[in-house]
């Protein structure tokens, strides 16, 4: 089983972005968190597009606090484990997702340069 974390990112002076939720994964290469910026966390079964952002340290899986250059602060919102790990490069994959908040089947298909497209289905 991997770990996966969801951060919420309160935006700092240096930040063009506004609030928003960080989902990371762990990856297949072991060196960095594949990560993608979502609007919400899924709660319901939904379909819902995100930015992917370049791959994290893997020390944002237990982080909270200051993200360096004024970017804001993290705090994490869930954490879990899944199933089926993936790979930085995979454009479309499904994952099984479990933690204490959230449970279900996450697809993932890249449409087009770092725009995806998420369909959650909760258990």
């Amino acid at each position: 089983m991997s770990r996966f974390v969801i951060l919420f990112h309160e935006p700092g002076q240096a930040s063009s972005h506004s609030e928003h939720f960080d989902f990371m994964l762990e990856s297949l290469e072991g060196t960095a968190l594949a990560t993608w910026r979502w609007e919400r966390i899924p709660i319901q079964q939904t379909t819902f597009t995100a930015i992917q952002l370049p791959p994290h340290r893997l020390a944002y899986l237990e982080y909270e606090g200051a993200v360096s250059g004024d970017r804001g602060k993290v705090t994490r919102s869930i954490v879990g484990i899944y199933k089926d790990r993936i790979s930085l490069n995979d454009s479309q994959w499904e994952i099984k997702i479990e933690s204490d908040q959230l449970q279900g089947t996450l697809n993932a298909q890249c449409l087009e340069s770092d725009r995806w497209q998420f369909e959650f289905t909760p258990i």
